[in-house]
């Protein structure tokens, strides 16, 4: 980076600016920027992060002396339960952020910065020559440097097409992992285990579940966003009307265009796809939230049977004779906590079958509000120009009665 700054020419410096800070920032954008002072110069962005799965440590991080930044610490999976003996997964977000600025269409330069350490054949050199020629590197080895785009905005479409692509190959990846996860808890794991340590090992896969599809759904979010804003607002610039270009440059425009489109629906294939996750995923962990709240209401009514009639004759027998005279024996002491329990448990008995199913004191109650209502509208006098619902209930009686 200190090389790329300290090389970048005047008018090129604004572009290089906004390359390191979307990079470095994992900033999602694509932008088309005109300058309209100064020297003029266009800027074509595509900044894109994504989110890559590994299993293991990536290659930056192997090296000797390297140390751990924050972009390479990635998101632990291991509750996605991988089954097939390789080793736990990791998410890492990776970030590809390309520009291409100059003054008009002849003159232009691309700038590339790119997480290669996830894709050990990413490494310059690796690709950048084969038995054909020299590979260009930003298009991650897929036009030859002897058969350059020449045009500015054919190029850019170009690349940010490669780029839209592998970054969707990844999430890929990342979904089809969460999916088998997904089905595989939902079918071998079902929610009727009456086990508490089942229960639990549920809620916790439920909750990191949850905060993954957050994450995803959110990125997938803002890359359509972004492309829908650039759909509105910069794709016009990409077209032809005064026939400058030469047909086989402009049909690459507008077929690369097309292709951006389909996969950027794809993205939001996905996003609809995870959110129907995440919709279950909360149904699940309402169930959950239900069934701890019955236990908790089983351990209440078990409190109350069994432990309270304890504690209650036992505070009895403590009392002195003056006060509360009674016989202290063994039988007397189990007679009475027998008794003490089934009057809890009988009252439990009244309040679940009465009370809750019946719901007498809620109609009792609805009936006393509407009984006051109309009492309230019968007392109250009546001005001139108002007619209470009683007073019009008169009328028309009269007008029923006159009409007989």
């Amino acid at each position: 980076m200190l090389a790329l700054t300290e090389t970048t020419t005047e008018h090129q410096a604004l572009a290089i600016q906004d390359l390191l800070r979307h990079y470095v920032t994992f900033q999602t954008s694509l932008e088309v920027k005109i300058s309209t002072e100064g020297y003029h110069i266009f800027q074509l962005e595509h900044h894109f992060p994504y989110f890559t799965l590994q299993r293991t440590i990536p290659e930056d991080l192997r090296k000797p002396g390297s140390k751990t930044s924050t972009r390479k610490l990635g998101t632990d999976l291991s509750f996605l339960n991988s089954r097939d003996g390789l080793g736990t997964y990791r998410m890492y977000q990776a970030q590809s952020s390309f520009t291409v600025c100059g003054s008009d269409n002849t003159r232009w330069i691309a700038y590339n910065l790119e997480d290669t350490g996830f894709n050990s054949d990413r490494e310059i050199g690796d690709d950048e020559r084969d038995n054909y020629g020299w590979r260009d590197q930003i298009s991650m080895g897929k036009f030859d440097t002897n058969v350059p785009l020449t045009d500015a905005r054919d190029y850019y479409l170009a690349i940010s097409l490669i780029k839209a692509k592998h970054a969707r190959n990844e999430i890929q990846r990342v979904i089809e992992r969460v999916e088998a996860s997904f089905r595989n808890h939902m079918t071998n794991r079902p929610f009727s285990a009456t086990s508490a340590t089942e229960q639990s090992a549920i809620s916790k896969w439920n909750e990191a579940m949850l905060g993954l599809l957050a994450m995803l759904i959110q990125d997938l979010e803002d890359k359509v966003d972004c492309w829908v804003n650039f759909q509105r607002w910069d794709l016009d610039c990409f077209n032809d009307p005064n026939a400058t270009l030469l047909p086989h440059v402009f049909e690459n425009i507008v077929n690369n265009s097309i292709e951006l489109q389909n996969v950027y629906e794809e993205l939001r294939a996905y996003g609809k796809k995870l959110a129907c996750f995440q919709e279950a995923s909360k149904r699940l962990a309402c169930q959950l939230d239900y069934r701890l709240s019955l236990q908790g209401s089983k351990i209440g009514e078990f409190t109350i049977v069994i432990v309270s009639p304890i504690i209650i004759v036992s505070n009895i027998f403590a009392t002195p004779n003056i006060v509360l005279p009674h016989e202290r024996s063994g039988l007397s002491f189990f007679l009475s906590v027998a008794a003490v329990a089934l009057l809890l448990w009988f009252l439990l008995l009244l309040k679940g079958s009465w009370f809750d199913r019946q719901g007498w004191w809620e109609k009792l109650s609805r009936r006393g509000r509407t009984a006051r209502r109309r009492q309230n509208s019968s007392i109250g006098p009546v001005k001139n120009g108002e007619l209470s619902v009683l007073r019009r209930r008169d009328m028309h009686a009269g007008l029923t009665g006159n009409r007989k």
